[in-house]
């Protein structure tokens, strides 16, 4: 039996376009979104690589936090 604890493809889209959603009618009201979590830091990180040293304190904390996750 295939154990996806029930993330189907389709639930994860599904889930990813209502933070969008959520996200951009909060800033649409004027409110201030801060994006927590493993998965925005990385993306962040990932537009902007070249400017990023990964052996920085910074980049140092978040391998960290990779490691326990």
């Amino acid at each position: 039996m295939n154990q996806n604890n029930g993330f189907t493809p389709e639930k994860i889209a599904k889930g990813r376009m209502a933070e969008t959603m959520i996200e951009e009618l909060l800033k649409k009201s004027g409110n201030t979104v801060y994006r927590f979590g493993y998965e925005a830091i990385m993306q962040n990180l990932t537009q902007i690589k070249k400017n990023f040293d990964a052996h920085s304190d910074a980049g140092e904390k978040i391998r960290a936090i990779q490691t326990l996750s």
